[in-house]
């Protein structure tokens, strides 16, 4: 009589599905190693799978990652200079400390992504999926369109913003409700019609500010 097949202790007759989502995918993993080489070769990988791959450190300066499937990925400190990464999906992708300078995210899903201690100056994100973004201590000047968009509105819901740098910042109509602004430079940022509800505004630097209710918040200028 034929022994049913155990998967970590469990009968597979029960459970096959959950044996088959546990376990390991060789193809798969070929497939993104071939996917993490073409990129470093030819700075090009559109459409890519290259979920939870390693390419921190890399340098892919003006990459095209155009709808590339990055969650999970570590692009810690890598140089992302002008990459195209529109209509990516990177969910969870760590991007700490990466040099995003001119990046473009418009239309990408960075929902509960590590973008902490990255450089943003002129980094589009028009439509794109900021919620649960851990932004701390990053640098974003530059850009009064950085966040938003005439068709559709910023949403960094509970975002971590902590100490970042977001002076000239556009925030106009974004969503940043629960949003941890605790010590944020907003001096010269656009807040107008902002949602603020249960934002921690501990500690902000407001200069020529605009508030969410359109007025004008000078208390921390030094004239």
């Amino acid at each position: 009589m034929m022994r049913p097949f155990i998967c970590a202790g469990i009968p597979a007759i029960a459970y096959l599905s959950l044996c088959f989502s546990v376990a390991a995918d060789p193809l798969s993993d070929r497939l993104q190693a071939d996917n993490r080489q073409l990129l470093i070769e030819t700075n090009r990988c559109h459409g890519c799978d290259l979920r939870n791959t390693d390419l921190s450190g890399l340098k892919l300066v003006g990459a095209n990652l155009r709808n590339a499937d990055l969650r999970g990925t570590n692009l810690r400190s890598t140089d992302l200079r002008g990459a195209d990464l529109r209509g990516a999906t990177a969910a969870t992708a760590d991007f700490s400390y990466a040099d995003l300078r001119a990046a473009d995210f418009r239309r990408t899903d960075l929902k509960d992504a590590n973008l902490s201690n990255t450089h943003l100056a002129n980094a589009l994100f028009k439509n794109a999926d900021l919620s649960r973004v851990n932004f701390s201590n990053a640098y974003l000047y530059g850009g009064v369109d950085t966040f938003t968009s005439a068709h559709r509105i910023a949403d960094l819901e509970a975002a971590n913003l902590t100490g970042a740098n977001l002076s000239n910042a556009n925030f106009s109509f974004a969503n940043l409700s629960s949003a941890n602004l605790n010590g944020v430079n907003l001096r010269d940022a656009n807040l107008d019609n902002a949602n603020l509800d249960n934002a921690n505004l501990n500690g902000v630097n407001l200069c020529n500010t605009t508030m969410s209710d359109g007025t004008v918040n000078n208390r921390d200028c030094k004239f």
